[in-house]
């Protein structure tokens, strides 16, 4: 018999038989609040039925069968909503014992959530909180019984999780999100009824208690890629820009481009990645059924303003799998082959902008598709700029100029004066910190120049970064998601 318990809430839709599959290191209790407990009948021999919300099930469960408490070590009470493995629900019991918690969750990936610090922290194996959330807490056996009488204070449970800390005379180092087990949180949260408001403020009220989630310290993981950034200044920065996105979301300029409303659908798919919180994906496809309709866009090439810019963020956000390759292959042909003619037709009156996004887009879809006739567009692309004033950088943005060293560069030209003029603009504190920061990465990249990569880590740590528009924004968030090799 295991030492491991985990309790499910669960109903017709749920998703326990993932976590039952093989090697099982806990029994499973299941308590069943619908009609589909005939449905669930082999998967365990502890099922019974119930009603209500899952907290106040499990008390009316262990109190009338008190020897359960007595059985098990550690007991985990999941929403039956989750999608994970085994291994992970085993994982999860390990990690409490390992390092000794009183109360844990795993974190959360690609999820609908409640609270940010549950959303998973990749260069973390822990994070020492005072907040475990309802959604998927794990006990000892001494904690349960400290709080078990919490689960029946109310209907819904809300405001049980900020009694629970001084209920088990916390030390700041027995709460704690696991980051070693990810877990998906996969419905949408709910708002909540009325009911449920009032029940937490009745709840905080009557124990003198405040609804606040602190992180106090962590256990980095020694095997995670560092980012440009380090933690402290990662974090900071994740949430600043989560913050300007609510902030923003509505906002959208009128150009359609990268400086545009597709840099809003780029950086809520890259937010998404970096937060791991699926309404920025939900978003960024809402943002990109907006803007089905590019209009007089089509004859603008350029990153920023034009077609090249949306077509480039559907590439990445492929790459980011937000969306399905055959998807996007089909969206764009259109716009490939629009792209290609007046490539061919108009080459030599594109601006080095126009140039510029062209060899970068089609260089993006060579690299996911690996079709040559992409590589040779780009080629065709940098052959044009050849011929091109290139240095000094002059009116030229510095991202477009970065942009065209890193086109040359990939076909076997890096002009040296163009790279010069770029190291003399990164010196200039003119330029915005985010701008400087994106020109000494994508130039270390070209050149392989270690000290710009040493120059690039001092400065992401100690330059400040401020997000004046959604050019900034994607930029910062493109940077977080550098990650350079080496613990």
């Amino acid at each position: 018999m295991s030492r491991n318990c985990l309790i499910v809430a669960a109903g017709e839709g749920s998703r326990h038989r993932e976590w039952i599959q093989v090697d099982c290191d806990f029994d499973v209790h299941l308590l069943v609040y619908d009609g589909s407990a005939e449905k669930w009948r082999g998967d365990t021999e502890h099922i019974c039925k119930l009603h209500g919300y899952k907290l106040k099930m499990t008390y009316a469960y262990l109190t009338q069968n008190t020897e359960i408490l007595e059985r098990y070590d550690y007991f985990l009470l999941a929403d039956d909503d989750i999608s994970m493995t085994s291994a992970d629900v085993n994982a999860v019991f390990a990690a409490m014992r390992r390092y000794g918690l009183q109360i844990g969750q795993p974190s959360l990936v690609d999820s609908y959530y409640s609270w940010y610090h549950t959303l998973h922290d990749e260069f973390c194996r822990l994070r020492y909180t005072n907040f475990v959330e309802v959604m998927i807490p794990c006990f000892s056996r001494e904690a349960l019984r400290k709080v078990l009488f919490t689960f029946d204070e109310n209907d819904c449970g809300w405001g049980t999780e900020s009694h629970w800390p001084s209920l088990i005379d916390t030390n700041k180092r027995d709460i704690a999100i696991i980051d070693e087990v990810k877990v998906v949180h996969t419905r949408p949260v709910q708002s909540g009824s009325p009911q449920n408001f009032r029940d937490l403020d009745a709840y905080l009220k009557k124990y003198n208690l405040r609804a606040a989630a602190y992180l106090y310290d962590y256990i980095e993981d020694p095997q995670a890629e560092r980012s440009l950034f380090n933690h402290q200044v990662y974090f900071e920065l994740k949430w600043g820009l989560v913050n300007w996105m609510s902030r923003n979301a509505n906002r959208h300029p009128d150009a359609l481009g990268l400086d545009g409303r597709f840099g809003y659908v780029l950086f809520a798919s890259t937010l998404w990645r970096i937060t791991e919180a699926r309404k920025y994906a939900d978003m960024a496809i809402d943002f990109m059924e907006h803007d089905r309709h590019l209009g007089n866009i089509k004859d603008n090439l350029t990153l920023a303003r034009g077609l090249t810019g949306c077509c480039y963020a559907m590439e990445l956000m492929t790459v980011q799998r937000l969306i399905e390759a055959d998807e996007t292959d089909s969206l764009l042909e259109d716009a490939d082959k629009h792209i290609t003619e007046r490539f061919a037709t108009k080459r030599e009156v594109l601006t080095m902008e126009e140039l510029v996004g062209v060899g970068l887009y089609f260089l993006k879809k060579y690299d996911r598709t690996g079709d040559q006739r992409y590589l040779d567009l780009s080629r065709e692309a940098a052959d044009a700029l050849r011929g091109r004033e290139l240095a000094p950088i002059g009116g030229a943005a510095l991202s477009v100029a970065c942009g065209a060293a890193e086109l040359l560069s990939r076909h076997g030209d890096p002009d040296i004066r163009l790279i010069e003029a770029i190291r003399g603009s990164i010196s200039d504190d003119k330029a915005k910190s985010v701008e400087r920061l994106t020109a000494m990465w994508r130039l270390y990249l070209i050149t392989g120049d270690t000290s710009l990569r040493d120059s690039a880590l001092e400065f992401a740590d100690t330059a400040t970064f401020d997000v004046g528009n959604v050019t900034d924004a994607l930029a910062l968030a493109l940077l977080m998601t550098v990650r350079i090799g080496e613990p």
